[in-house]
């Protein structure tokens, strides 16, 4: 049993025994019971409440680790805060190590949130990119999936530029990218922003090809109880 729901059943048969209780109780004791019921009501409704609050105000603004699982391994990172650009994280097998051994916390560190998606959180999209750099997601998942996806992606632009360019082409991706964790965390960083334009990272929360740690109880709600009734105290 999901242990949010065994909590609120075990704090509805407390309220409701405290309620029983008061039939059978004298009057100074029956006021305690009282008392009581109501202190735990507004106690766990106040709790959610800040809960709710603390998210609403923090998800965006707060620092925040996004990663992509893909086949169960992280791939690419960036760190997101606000509505600044993503940066890049440069050495992602360290996060991986953790992510198999399910040492969230530590994967978190001073991060406010750990956001990993699913590869199929990305399904709809066709094309990913802008400007000069734009791939098919066919092309994405080779970038995710090979040892040296910067080589990949200099013999692309040769095949489109031509041989003579080898040089200046390979001079140019090193330059720009130091490492192949950055290049497919900048490539991930292009898939995050144009899938979720329009579409809201709890919806895929809800779905289940979004994971986020530390899942408090605003979160813990969100699957039990209708997206509409709790949007409202979500980020936008």
């Amino acid at each position: 049993m999901n242990t949010l729901i065994l909590l609120l059943v075990i704090f509805a048969a407390v309220i409701v025994g405290l309620a029983i209780a008061v039939r059978f109780v004298k009057a100074l004791a029956r006021t305690i019971i009282i008392v009581v019921i109501i202190a735990l009501v507004l106690g766990a409704g106040l709790y959610v409440l800040t809960d709710a609050n603390d998210l609403r105000v923090n998800f965006l603004s707060k620092e925040k680790l996004l990663l992509l699982d893909l086949d169960g391994n992280i791939v690419a990172a960036v760190i997101s805060k606000g509505v600044s650009v993503p940066v890049p994280v440069t050495d992602v097998k360290s996060l991986n190590v953790l992510y198999h051994s399910e040492n969230y916390q530590s994967m978190l560190n001073d991060n406010y949130k750990l956001v990993v998606f699913q590869w199929d959180s990305f399904r709809d999209l066709s094309i990913v990119g802008e400007d000069n750099y734009v791939f098919s997601i066919d092309d994405v998942k080779q970038i995710m999936e090979l040892e040296d996806p910067k080589m990949f992606y200099v013999e692309k632009l040769v095949g489109e530029q031509g041989a003579a360019f080898l040089a200046p082409i390979s001079a140019q991706v090193e330059k720009i990218f130091p490492t192949n964790d950055y290049f497919r965390s900048v490539v991930f960083s292009f898939m995050i922003a144009q899938s979720f334009e329009n579409t809201s990272i709890f919806e895929k929360y809800l779905d289940g090809t979004v994971f986020i740690y530390p899942e408090t109880i605003t979160l813990k709600l969100l699957k039990i109880l209708p997206f509409s009734w709790v949007r409202d105290f979500l980020p936008d």
